[in-house]
C-alpha cells in the first residue's frame, strides 16, 4: 500500500493562513472519476478548494471531490486530502475534507479547526497564529469506518487488537500512551506494517 510520508513537527508547524492565497501544483480526483492536474489553492477555513488551468479558475467542494494532493513549495511537503461524508445528529448530510497523515491498512486523518479563544486540547494539537487558535482533530479510518481519535483507547485499540494480537504486545512492550497522539501515530504505523512487507513507517526511527 502506498505510504504518505509526512513530517508531523514540519506540518503542525505550518502557519494558520497557508494555502488560503498560494497556488501549489498538484491534482484532484473527482467523485465522478475525472482527474484534474493544474494549479491548486485550498482555502481551510471555508473547506473550498480551488483549481486554475490558464486564466480560468474553478471552486470544488468536498461534495465533490475524492482526493487532493499538492506539493507545498515553501515546506518541502507533499500534503493529502480526502473527503469524508457523514450524517449529523439531525440526518444532514455533510462532507468535509480531512488531511491524511498515515496512509495504509489503517488511515490517520486530521482536520483543522480554529477558534478566537482558547479551549481545552492536547498541546501538541494546538498551535497560536495571528491571535486565533488553530486545532487538530485526529480520526482514523480503519475496516472503512471513521473513528475520532478521544476514543483511541475505547475503541481504535481494541479494534487494531482483534485484527492483528500483536498491537498489544507492541503497545506493551514500548510502554506506548494510547490517549497521547504521538503514541497513536505509532500504533498506526506499527499496524500498517504488518500488513505490508513494504510499508514505509511515517514515524522517524520506526522499523
Amino acid at each position: 500500500m502506498k505510504t504518505i510520508i509526512t513530517s508531523i513537527i514540519l506540518l503542525l508547524s505550518i502557519p494558520a493562513w497557508a494555502f488560503q492565497s498560494d497556488w501549489n501544483k498538484g491534482s484532484i480526483t473527482l467523485k465522478s472519476g475525472d482527474k484534474i492536474e493544474a494549479e491548486l489553492v485550498y482555502k481551510s477555513r471555508k473547506e473550498l478548494l480551488q483549481y486554475k488551468q490558464g486564466e480560468i479558475v474553478r471552486t470544488l467542494s468536498p461534495a465533490e471531490v475524492k482526493f487532493f494532493a499538492f506539493q507545498d513549495k515553501d515546506n518541502g511537503l507533499e500534503r493529502s486530502f480526502q473527503s469524508y461524508s457523514y450524517r449529523s445528529k439531525n440526518r444532514e448530510k455533510i462532507s468535509t475534507f480531512l488531511e491524511i497523515v498515515i496512509d495504509g491498512e489503517a488511515k490517520f486523518l486530521i482536520k483543522e479547526t480554529f477558534a478566537d479563544v482558547e479551549i481545552p486540547a492536547p498541546k501538541d494539537l494546538l498551535r497560536l497564529q495571528d491571535n486565533h487558535y488553530n486545532y487538530y482533530d485526529g480520526f482514523v479510518i480503519l475496516n472503512y469506518q471513521l473513528y475520532p481519535t478521544v476514543d483511541f483507547k475505547k475503541e481504535i485499540l481494541p479494534a487494531l487488537i482483534s485484527s492483528n494480537a500483536e498491537i498489544r504486545d507492541y503497545v506493551k512492550q514500548n510502554r506506548l500512551n494510547s490517549k497521547k497522539y504521538p503514541d497513536q501515530l505509532r500504533i498506526i504505523d506499527y499496524y500498517n506494517s504488518l500488513f505490508d512487507s513494504n510499508y514505509k513507517f511515517a514515524i522517524a526511527g520506526e522499523k
